[in-house]
């Protein structure tokens, strides 16, 4: 990862929703499984709650948003947080800015008690990235539907323990 790029990370407000939002289609570029990314981030714009927020992150000087994190805590346990959603622009990427929100995240859900975090997303090749994103970031896969979302296409648990994290 590197750490070269000074950005600003905050939650999401009335003023960046609608960047986030963008954002958020911009990197999903029409994939099938996006509905439930903006869902979330459509429920953390509205009435930001414990089971539904999000962190944008800007570089230092600049409005332009360069990644988006839609996180929150499964609603009904104790200590179980959840990602919905990760993102960032190409070139923020490249300069580590995922998994810079995805640790922010991550310390959000901690200050709140929460003990692991879950990521659920299809084993698709065409978003084989993020998946490769949140192992390089500690997940590590806990379960697996088979043909969840068609046939050939598994649902994939993913998760990463708080206490003691890295």
């Amino acid at each position: 990862m590197h750490d070269s790029l000074p950005i600003f990370i905050q939650a999401l407000d009335s003023g960046t929703a609608r960047l986030a939002y963008q954002l958020v289609q911009s990197s999903l570029n029409g994939c099938l499984y996006g509905e439930h990314a903006l869902a979330a981030l459509s429920d953390a714009a509205r009435a930001p709650s414990r089971e539904s927020r999000a962190l944008v992150v800007h570089s230092a000087g600049s409005e332009d948003l360069l990644g988006v994190a839609v996180f929150g805590e499964v609603a009904g346990t104790l200590g179980t947080g959840k990602l919905h959603f990760v993102g960032a622009t190409p070139s923020a990427h490249l300069q580590g800015v995922a998994s810079r929100l995805i640790d922010a995240a991550i310390a959000d859900l901690a200050k709140n008690a929460a003990r692991f975090v879950l990521a659920e997303l299809p084993d698709d090749p065409l978003i084989a990235d993020v998946r490769e994103l949140l192992i390089c970031n500690g997940f590590v896969e806990e379960a697996r539907i088979p043909d969840f979302y068609a046939d050939g296409i598994a649902l994939v648990c993913l998760r990463r323990e708080i206490d003691g994290d890295r």
